[in-house]
């Protein structure tokens, strides 16, 4: 390691990480980048140390919706039957419209493609909401300058309190510690890792906190939870499924454009040929999506080099995403409360102060100036 010996001035509460030491060469991950933080570490031995002191539902239901709208075909063949028999007679409105729609030539086909439009669109924005989610959460958590100075405390604190001991030296540490460090708490048991990191870090930027809407520097919880549960397998079976409808599609519009006189064919051919060129393309773009998110999720996994479970080939989204998921979210309640508790802090310095100019203007003018 090239991690300097650490001998903390007094016994220190231990941190239970699981080591990591980068041997190879040349390999670009976390750890190797990572830049020595600026760390009190007279403070954090005093408060750290063992010394105790005293004290969608709506697409489903759509989707039910249109294959009602769809008239039976049983329907169909009772009122063209009914119509053969008395050409005379009349009939409701319902049947009227439904018997007009059985006149079109092709017409199931020509519903089959107008119905696979409209789900088109909606299955498609799903697929591209979770991989766009996915992709920005492992662009955050590699290219973000603050999870690597955050990473960075973490590792500096971890290896003072680990100092002369085998868990100490440390180049990185497994993720797994990150929902653990709410639980380490300091010598008196007020407060714990977590809180002091994120009141440490906070410190850092008090010159630009201005208000409540200072940026959270971890993803936020709802997407880290969201990516979690992205299955890339998952992903490809829905995407093959929509581009077998396609297909399916495709063939039924053909089918309908031989089957259809010249005066019936628009405007369903030029809407269905425009429709199938945007489909084609859209799906190659989250095809191409796919196979992106994919790649960058893997170099994301060994940026932090985090390995497979022993019985498993790979780190899926889940397995990663719940090493960060729990940490991300104590951490937002913290940096919330703090945040609330500094502005507060402004607030009643800053009315104090203006209470004694106020009290100041309004002092006699004799007293001011009296020897």
């Amino acid at each position: 390691s090239n991690k300097p010996v650490v001998k903390p001035n007094l016994a220190m509460k231990p941190l239970f990480w699981k080591k990591i030491q980068v041997d190879t060469v040349g390999t670009y991950c976390l750890w190797e980048i990572l830049k020595e933080p600026d760390v009190d570490f007279s403070e954090f031995e005093d408060m750290f140390s063992k010394t105790a002191t005293k004290k969608k539902t709506s697409s489903i239901i759509n989707k039910k919706l249109k294959s009602k709208e769809k008239p039976e075909e049983a329907e169909i063949e009772t009122i063209r039957s009914f119509m053969q028999q008395q050409p005379d007679a009349s009939l409701d409105r319902p049947e009227q419209f439904i018997y007009e729609l059985s006149s079109i030539p092709c017409f199931a086909d020509r519903c089959y493609c107008f119905i696979f439009q409209s789900t088109f669109v909606e299955s498609l924005a799903s697929i591209e909401q979770r991989l766009v989610n996915i992709r920005l959460v492992t662009e955050c958590l590699m290219n973000s300058q603050e999870i690597q100075k955050i990473m960075a405390m973490i590792l500096a604190f971890g290896n003072y309190m680990n100092g002369g001991t085998i868990r100490g030296q440390a180049d990185g540490f497994a993720l797994d510690i990150l929902s653990k460090l709410k639980d380490v708490k300091n010598k008196d048991n007020t407060f714990s890792l977590l809180e002091y990191l994120v009141t440490t870090y906070l410190r850092s930027k008090l010159p630009s906190l201005k208000d409540h809407n200072m940026p959270l520097p971890v993803p936020e919880p709802s997407d880290v939870m969201q990516a979690a549960n992205v299955n890339f397998d998952d992903l490809e079976a829905e995407l093959n499924k929509v581009s077998n409808s396609l297909e399916s599609c495709m063939s039924k519009v053909a089918c309908v454009l031989r089957g259809s006189s010249p005066a019936t064919l628009e405007p369903f051919q030029s809407k269905m040929n425009k429709f199938i060129i945007y489909a084609r393309q859209s799906l190659q773009e989250q095809e191409n999506n796919l196979k992106d998110s994919v790649k960058k999720f893997n170099n994301c996994v060994t940026f932090f080099m985090v390995k497979p479970k022993p019985a498993e080939s790979s780190v899926s989204p889940k397995d990663f995403f719940s090493l960060w998921f729990s940490f991300c979210q104590d951490f937002k309640d913290i940096w919330k409360k703090e945040i609330q508790k500094i502005l507060k802090e402004r607030y009643t310095k800053f009315h104090n102060l203006n209470f004694i100019c106020f009290s100041f203007m309004n002092v006699p003018s004799f007293l001011i100036h009296k020897k």
